[in-house]
């Protein structure tokens, strides 16, 4: 594995303030906060604060975040399929995505990827009790607290995830407020702010400043991917439309992953060039490859699972690999 030492200074960066006793959130300020920094710096602080114990243990993080949180989002997304189909999709998006662009997985995209799921997985059924509901809301804050302690980035899509699929967002908004102040606390004073008004500030203007044009050669791969998605989606529509016994339930989870897929864009419509762009795109990519294996559906069909595993198959052979759509002709993989 070759090692970019101008891309990931920023985490030898961060190993070095941890074991300096500066946290980010509370003394200084980065696109990270300080759970990210805890998660980084626990590997090299354990075995010797040192840029080769950093970098074996930057691959050990960054590979355990992606298996752990594509795995949660097939576990939830496809947890009405058999076995077998949710491990296809964990090995799918990891074994054939992971090894040769490892650089478009982020945990910011990644972990509201997860909460996304399990959000969809605790959607309310009508007639849900209040205790429930309290209980259901209690963990959605929860999780969206931790996405601001990993990123301001990934609060915002997580606290996204949370307006299309639950319908308990007031109850949600309550817990929350109560996690700010013991943030607050965790962070210095109970009444102090600042870290949430840096969250805005990186997350509103950081990206910004670096807005970088979609490159000519990005710019049908991006309408490509955007209509093959599309399709997918309205492919699975027409399904629904032709099962009129279906839930509700499954529809609202449809309409909710097109929502996220179309959310998740932001980052690649700011910053365009060809890893923005990938990362960007692959949350719709892994919600279309859930919803062709069954993600809103009780049961699937065998022969049309089939098809289903077919297509996905070719879709990911042809936009990832070595001479995959996303890798950058310019890029030299050494």
């Amino acid at each position: 594995m070759s090692i970019y030492f101008v891309d990931t200074s920023w985490g030898a960066d961060l190993v070095a303030k941890t074991h300096q006793g500066i946290w980010l959130g509370r003394d200084t300020v980065f696109t990270y906060g300080p759970l990210f920094q805890k998660l980084l710096s626990w590997g090299p602080s354990r075995h010797g604060t040192s840029l080769g114990s950093f970098y074996i243990y930057l691959w050990v993080f960054q590979y355990s975040t992606i298996i752990i949180s594509i795995y949660v989002a097939g576990a939830f997304l496809l947890r009405r399929q058999s076995s077998w189909v949710r491990v296809f999709y964990l090995l799918l998006l990891t074994v054939f995505w992971v090894p040769i662009n490892w650089i478009l997985f982020d945990i910011k995209l990644l972990f509201p990827l997860g909460c996304f799921a399990i959000f969809l997985r605790m959607l309310p059924a009508p007639g849900t009790g209040f205790w429930s509901l309290c209980r259901r809301a209690g963990m959605v804050a929860t999780l969206i607290a931790v996405a601001f302690l990993i990123s301001g980035d990934a609060g915002i899509y997580s606290a996204a995830a949370l307006a299309g699929v639950t319908k308990y967002v007031a109850l949600t908004g309550s817990y929350f407020f109560v996690l700010v102040f013991i943030i607050n606390g965790l962070l210095g004073k109970v009444l102090d702010f600042h870290f949430w008004r840096e969250t805005y500030e990186v997350s509103s203007h950081y990206r910004w400043s670096q807005a970088v044009r979609m490159f000519p050669e990005m710019t049908s791969i991006f309408w490509l991917v955007v209509t093959l998605n599309l399709v997918v989606f309205l492919w699975q529509w027409m399904i629904h439309s032709r099962m009129p016994s279906l839930p509700s339930r499954a529809r609202t989870t449809w309409l909710a992953m097109l929502g996220f897929g179309v959310v998740c864009l932001q980052t690649l419509l700011v910053s365009s060039e060809h890893f923005h762009v990938a990362i960007g795109l692959f949350p719709w990519i892994a919600l279309s490859v859930a919803l062709l294996l069954g993600a809103t559906e009780i049961q699937v069909s065998f022969w049309r699972l089939m098809v289903s595993v077919c297509v996905v198959l070719v879709i990911t052979g042809v936009f990832s690999g070595p001479y995959g759509l996303f890798t950058s002709r310019n890029w030299l993989w050494s």
